[in-house]
Order: structure tokens, then sequence, then C-alpha cells
């Protein structure tokens, strides 16, 4: 007796995509901090390294300063430029470029230069201590801080998706735009870089080491590690001799006002100057003197971050201002942050004139 089989079987849902080893969103992040932000922070210390020192000051760190200005820190660009391409390539194919041990070597290098400017940046943040040593492991706890919270973001925002990332970065950008701290989104972004660059060498140089199937103990791997060090070495040595030479060529003392002083030199019934210290002097200039002595005293690194954007953008500025009427024109324009600040010292400093003709030319 034949037996019927029913031909059906209970309908199964759609198999899930598997997530891949980096996820969109992941993806554009790597390319972010590990490509065009340190292209960008490199292009700004063009000519000069925003935290470095503006003049021959009597600190180890002056020198610490210097190397990522681009005078002392171009012997590294090929070395930042190989990683740089690593990155890449392991964004684009990440199971194909893991195979590739030059990739590999450009993702694990990639970790000792973003160290290597994570510190520098750390240790020009932090106060000066008497002993180099108490500023070094405040600047590494600072660097494994950084480096920590950034990783832990990374996860978080890897686990939310899209749909929470994109509501809290709407929300950041709505509260930025309300409260007028917009500049902090291209602030944090440069302060942070070498420790976003560094979690992005870490992730990557895992995701290699995880999918890569050669043989680790090839002599080929060990001998291109050799290069490297063997280079790396001759890049701080030539980075070192042009730290000495840069700072060679700093000012034996702090800069004075530029844009002030240039005012200063417009008609006297206007801008009421009167010689003193070598060249002409006004009200504005002690005002505005006075509130970066206090600044400088309260706010030690807002003072050096401010200072150092304006002795690059000061000088140049200042040089135009040739004609009265031009100086004229500056000390009108300065009129309203001369009273912004005066309206803030009076509650600070009883006689801010008097103060800034009497603690004149110490910074």
């Amino acid at each position: 007796m034949s037996q019927t089989v029913l031909d059906y079987r209970t309908p199964q849902p759609p198999a899930l995509k598997p997530r891949g080893p980096i996820t969109p969103i992941e993806a554009v992040f790597h390319v972010f901090s590990g490509v065009l932000l340190p292209t960008g922070c490199f292009l700004i210390s063009a000519s000069r390294y925003p935290l470095g020192p503006e003049w021959q000051m009597p600190e180890w760190k002056a020198y610490v300063g210097l190397i990522p200005s681009a005078a002392c820190a171009w012997p590294f660009y090929p070395f930042l430029l190989f990683s740089m391409v690593s990155i890449a390539r392991m964004v684009w194919a990440p199971k194909v470029a893991a195979e590739s041990i030059w990739v590999r070597l450009g993702l694990y290098s990639g970790v000792i230069l973003a160290f290597q400017f994570s510190m520098i940046q750390a240790i020009c943040c932090v106060e000066s201590t008497p002993s180099p040593i108490e500023s070094i492991f405040e600047a590494f706890g600072l660097t494994v801080l950084a480096t920590g919270g950034i990783f832990i973001a990374g996860l978080i925002v890897r686990f939310a998706g899209w749909l929470i990332t994109l509501t809290l970065l709407a929300a950041a950008t709505t509260i930025a735009i309300l409260f007028q701290v917009w500049f902090f989104f291209i602030i944090a972004p440069l302060a942070l870089a070498p420790a976003m660059t560094m979690v992005t060498c870490l992730t990557l140089s895992y995701l290699a080491f995880k999918f890569s199937r050669e043989n680790r103990g090839s002599n080929y791997r060990l001998l291109l590690p050799a290069g490297w060090l063997a280079g790396y070495g001759l890049a701080w040595r030539t980075s070192i001799a042009m730290v000495m030479i840069e700072y060679s060529r700093l000012p034996k003392t702090a800069p004075n006002c530029y844009i002030a002083t240039a005012a200063a030199k417009g008609h006297p019934r206007l801008v009421g100057a009167r010689p003193g210290y070598g060249f002409l002097i006004n009200d504005q200039l002690c005002h505005l003197k006075c509130a970066e002595l206090v600044l400088h005293e309260t706010f030690p690194r807002l003072h050096r971050l401010i200072r150092r954007v304006y002795d690059v953008v000061g000088p140049g500025l200042a040089s135009k201002i040739r004609h009265p009427l031009l100086a004229d024109f500056a000390y009108l324009t300065l009129k309203p942050v001369e009273w912004a600040v005066m309206l803030i010292l009076r509650r600070v400093v009883p006689d801010a004139a008097a103060l800034a003709k009497t603690l004149y030319g110490q910074l």
C-alpha cells in the first residue's frame, strides 16, 4: 500500500546577512581619524605647532613642543604616509589587505607613531613640574584616558547603530548651536587627534592579525620591522637635530602685543598714545596686556592656546597697519574687546591700567 508524502516544509525566515569585520560607520571613523585628521593636523602645523614654544622658554617642554612642527616633523612624514595608506587599504578590503605583510607593518607601526604624537600632545598640555618624569607619567595617564574613552565610545557606536548615533550627534549639534559652543567640534577633534588615530591603528591592527593566515615565523617578516626600526631611529635623530636648530631661531624673550601696539600709532588725540617702554603705549594696550596677565595666571592652558594662535596671526596683521588712519581703524575695532575685558577685570583687578603698566614686559 503506497504512502502519501506531503511535499512541504515550514517557511524559514530569511537568513540575516552577517556583519562584516568593519561596519560602514566604523569605516567612516577610521578614514576620518586615520587619514583625514592627521593630514589636517600636520597642515595646521605647517608653519608651527600651535602648542609649541613662542620663545626660548627655560623649560624642557619647549623642545618637545617643537617636534610636531613641519620643520622638525618632516623625517616622520614617510612613515606616517605609509601608515595612512595601510589604513585606507584595510578599511577598503579588510580580509584581503590583512594578508599583506606591508599592510600589517603599516598598521602596527602606526600604533607607535600615534602613541608618539599622543604623548607629545599630552606633554604640551599638562602643567610643568620640577621633575620631567612626573610630567611624562601625567602625560601617559592622560593619553591612556583619552584613548580608552574614545575606544569605549566606539564600542557604544558599533552596537548602537546608525539611528542612535545620528540622534546623539544631532542632539550635540543642537546644544552646540544653542549655547554657541560650535567651536568645540573643531577644537575637540584637533586636541584628541593623536588618540583617535591610535584607536584606529589598534583596532585595525587587531583585525589584520586576526585575519592573517601567512606564516608568522618567516625571516621575511622579521627583516621588514628591522628595516623600519632603523629608519625610525634615523628619523628621530634628524628630528632632534632640527629641533635644536629651530629652538635657536626662536626669540630670546617673549613677544609683546602686535595689533594693539600697531593701533597705538594712530592719531594721538584719538588713541591717546604716549611714549613708554621704548614704543608708544596707550590705555587700550595696557588694558589688553593686563587681561593677558590675568588670563596667564588664572587659566594658563587657555592662555597658551590663545597666545599660540595670536603669535601666528598677529604679526602679519600688525605689519599691514602702517598708516595712522589704519591704526585709528584698528584702535576702534579693538574698542569692543577692550570694553568687554575691562568689564570683567574691574571685578578682579581694582586698577587694571596701573597693574598693566607695572607688569608690562614680563610676558
